[in-house]
């Protein structure tokens, strides 16, 4: 015989308990959540006005370039390979790409860029 007609139909004091402490934790984990978000937001705020450079470190950036076509020849500067082109030179592999090549090269590059860069250097292919 089922049970329903037994029963009032509401639900009992138990039941409603156990729900409320249901939303309750609900509740409090979606705040900590809420929490943990908002400080993570607050945390990775920065200033970009940080990287804009100012004018001193443009008129020293401008004296590079000029040094730098001021030189005979070809320039190898591997922390600044821009540098050489703002000035009109030609431009090498820079620092980054050369660390990568003689770290992870599984394919035998590693051995042709280490005697190209000594045969460089030995010969002074560049002026500065």
């Amino acid at each position: 015989m089922p049970a329903w007609p037994y029963s009032s139909g509401r639900p009992s004091p138990s039941s409603c308990r156990s729900q409320d402490s249901g939303n309750a934790r609900r509740a409090l984990v979606a705040a900590v959540v809420l929490a943990a978000c908002a400080y993570q937001f607050h945390a990775l705020r920065w200033d970009p006005g940080t990287w804009i450079p100012n004018r001193a470190s443009l008129q020293g950036g401008r004296a590079l370039v000029e040094a730098i076509r001021s030189v005979d020849g070809d320039v190898f500067l591997i922390g600044h390979g821009f540098m050489p082109t703002l000035a009109g030179k030609k431009t090498f592999a820079q620092a980054m790409w050369i660390e990568e090549v003689l770290k992870n090269d599984p394919t035998g590059a590693r051995d042709v860029l280490e005697r190209e860069i000594v045969s460089a250097i030995t010969a002074r292919r560049s002026a500065l």
